[in-house]
């Protein structure tokens, strides 16, 4: 118990670890909300074919994103893929409210396959 003391100490630390926390959470609430409207839509074959598409791109994606963010600062590169990540489930919701579920798929997957890149910035 006192490592975590002495981490929730450095305001810094105490910050990186919330965020981090904080944005697994909504990862996983987007991710579930989304594959409930794929259900909806297209039942257990949207559903599988959802998840491979979501899961493809980040093969291509994933390592040039990740390479780019070694020759800059990595807290610019991180707060980039971040707030695309915020803008894109916003379009998602946008989207979904709009009656657009096949579109709020697409851009919530692409929030998706962003979220894997900025683990290892981190």
């Amino acid at each position: 118990m006192r490592l975590f003391g002495e981490i929730a100490a450095v305001p810094s630390l105490r910050y990186a670890i919330s965020g981090w926390g904080l944005s697994v959470v909504a990862e996983a609430a987007v991710l579930v909300a989304l594959l409930v409207v794929a259900y909806d839509v297209g039942g257990p074959a949207l559903v599988a074919a959802f998840s491979a598409l979501r899961a493809a791109p980040v093969l291509v994606i994933g390592p040039v994103l990740i390479g780019r963010s070694d020759r800059g600062a990595r807290e610019r590169w991180l707060l980039a893929v971040l707030l695309t990540r915020v803008a894109l489930v916003v379009g998602a919701v946008v989207a979904l409210l709009a009656g657009r579920a096949l579109a709020a798929l697409v851009v919530g997957g692409l929030a998706s396959v962003l979220f894997t890149t900025h683990r290892p910035m981190n």
